[in-house]
């Protein structure tokens, strides 16, 4: 009974304790100090969680509306009060009471700063789903008007937004009346507000879901902000093509209207790259939209253009969308005239970035292209990649083989990738070693075992001496995944036990060093008996090795693999402990044998 009353009492304690840090919360609300207001800000859930929804309707909101005239001037609290004020919604009890919310978000639509006002539209967009429809049109379309009529132009981006997000819940008359106001917007004089228009079409155009509306309404728009003076609407204008492209039924509509003016973009160098850079984001996804015959012809054609364009950011988006075009054309089209152009052109390009993409994206092309194909024209890049390229585009291309072994046959790929492979595996450049093991227990997963066995396992095994600690480091580990994914228990003992038995005996001491750490690293996945009666010896006879920095390495690795011993391993092994602890001439030597000989003691 004691403890059940001391037990509510702690649990009174922490929820008093509970209640004062949430009123320090409100208090720091008030704070001249704008960390503190942050502090508190970021906090509003806890708040509002523990006041309940109908204190948080009365007195929370009222008081995060008054705040934000004092911080208006500060976009990081103006953003996470924005930010903030979306998830209350959650805390307010019935989904129609985000009505309340309005308010304090109106205030911050009209903020100038991008990053705020478009987290506050998109806490206003979590309010306008879950009011009622009534007060759509009693509260949520009265601010919306209240937007568009604004003078800052910052209101009136903000109201393209909510129009298009609104729009699903309209009733027939007053979708009309949002059609006419948003195009309206899309006319507006100012560029900002024609650039948040293109920006919102998207939403806007997955919302209306009619082709007739499609055709008749959301073409002119578009038609008329990818011909807009000013870049930056053109470039969101774009971003929107694709899905008016969808919604239109009639593909001949959207090779006469809508791809023309993004070859005009395409082929116009003096307008900004970043237009460009949009055309090749979406140009593949565009394909798709239409006929293989439209695409192979008139996406193709501005393609081209793209992938060998001045500027290395459009170049590299436009070889990094390379699968999901071929995907959309045919085979024939890409084979005749996008490979020549990666063969002559890409593979050669100075730009790292686009080096990378091709070797992110140049094995998946060999699907949509067969296998000959894939022969004549992705192998000779691939193989030039291996060679010439930086550390981390070989990383990377490594990465996606499998998908080219698939395609090619074990035979092809032999003859032609794991030379390159082979070649890598003995870079002077660490790294590119480094990356050539971690990648060999994929391949070894797509490559028959026998042809693993042939070509790359000496290679595997070699890179146990490497000079560099983090490659010996690896290759073991790698040793042990092949024995896991591929080989068994005995491939793996066999192996390890040849290769002791040639490090041991080696004349350079820093080979035979190797031994130890090799048996330190293998011991937990070989079986006991194998490391007591094939490796615990070639310990034992290191323990007798004239170079000190083997012996007391020995002691080491005696003192971790102790409690694996067998008895009469254990005396061979105190026996050589015993005889490095009289050594007087080496301090370290002395000193391990002292420590490795008191887990026996224990």
């Amino acid at each position: 009974m004691e403890k059940l009353e001391d037990q509510i009492q702690g649990d009174e304690i922490d929820e008093l304790d509970h209640i004062s840090r949430v009123a320090l919360l409100i208090d720091d609300l008030s704070n001249e100090d704008p960390h503190a207001k942050l502090h508190s800000i970021q906090r509003l859930t806890q708040i509002a969680q523990l006041l309940g929804p109908e204190r948080c309707i009365d007195e929370l909101i009222p008081m995060l509306t008054e705040l934000i005239d004092r911080i208006d001037n500060n976009p990081e609290l103006m953003l996470n009060l924005a930010d903030q004020l979306g998830k209350l919604a959650d805390y307010l009890g019935q989904e129609a009471n985000s009505v309340h919310l309005l308010k304090p978000l109106e205030l911050i639509l009209s903020s100038d700063d991008s990053v705020v006002r478009e987290k506050a539209v998109a806490s206003l967009k979590i309010a306008g789903e879950r009011i009622s429809s009534e007060t759509i049109y009693t509260e949520y379309m009265p601010l919306v008007k209240k937007m568009r009529k604004g003078d800052l132009f910052s209101m009136r981006i903000s109201a393209c937004f909510l129009y298009a997000f609104i729009y699903k819940r309209l009733d027939n008359e007053r979708k009309q009346y949002t059609r006419g106001k948003f195009e309206k917007l899309s006319k507006d004089d100012t560029p900002m507000v024609r650039r948040g228009a293109a920006q919102s079409l998207s939403i806007l155009a997955d919302s209306l879901n009619d082709q007739e509306l499609a055709k008749t309404y959301l073409l002119p728009i578009l038609k008329a902000l990818l011909s807009d003076d000013n870049d930056s609407v053109k470039i969101q204008a774009v971003g929107a093509s694709v899905k008016v492209a969808k919604l239109i039924d009639d593909q001949a509509v959207v090779k006469s209207e809508i791809i023309p003016p993004l070859r005009t973009a395409v082929d116009n160098k003096m307008v900004s790259w970043r237009l460009r850079f949009s055309v090749a984001e979406i140009a593949a996804d565009l394909a798709g939209q239409v006929s293989k015959e439209i695409a192979d012809t008139d996406i193709i054609g501005y393609y081209e253009t793209l992938i060998q364009d001045k500027e290395p950011e459009v170049r590299s988006e436009a070889v990094a969308k390379l699968p999901e075009l071929a995907k959309n054309c045919s085979p024939s089209a890409i084979v005749e005239r996008i490979l020549p152009i990666l063969n002559s052109y890409t593979v050669n390009d100075q730009s790292m970035h686009v080096k990378g993409s091709l070797a992110l994206t140049i094995c998946e092309l060999s699907k949509y292209i067969g296998q000959k194909n894939t022969l004549d024209f992705i192998i000779p890049p691939v193989t030039q990649l291996l060679k010439d390229s930086p550390t981390e585009v070989k990383i990377t291309l490594m990465t996606h083989m499998k998908t080219l072994a698939e395609i090619i046959g074990d035979k092809e790929f032999d003859n032609h990738i794991i030379p390159g492979i082979i070649s890598l595996s003995t870079d002077k450049i660490w790294r590119v070693k480094l990356a050539v093991i971690q990648f060999i227990p994929n391949l070894a997963e797509f490559i028959p075992a026998q042809l693993f066995q042939d070509r790359l396992e000496s290679h595997v095994f070699g890179w146990l001496s490497d000079p560099v600690f983090q490659v010996r480091e690896e290759s073991i580990q790698i040793l042990i995944k092949l024995k896991e994914k591929i080989f068994d228990q005995k491939w793996l003992e066999d192996n390890i036990e040849r290769k002791c038995q040639e490090f041991h005996q080696h004349e350079k001491f820093g080979i035979r060093i190797h031994t130890i750490f090799l048996i330190s690293k293998v011991a937990d996945n070989v079986s006991q008996g194998f490391l007591n009666e094939k490796l615990i010896p070639y310990l034992v006879k290191l323990g007798r090795d004239p170079v000190p920095n083997i012996r007391f390495n020995v002691s080491k690795a005696i003192e971790k693999l102790y409690p694996k011993l067998t008895n009469s391993n254990k005396l061979s092994c105190q026996e050589v402990l015993q005889e490095m602890e009289k050594d007087e001439k080496d301090f370290d030597v002395k000193y391990y044998a002292e420590k490795a000989l008191k887990a026996f003691i224990i």
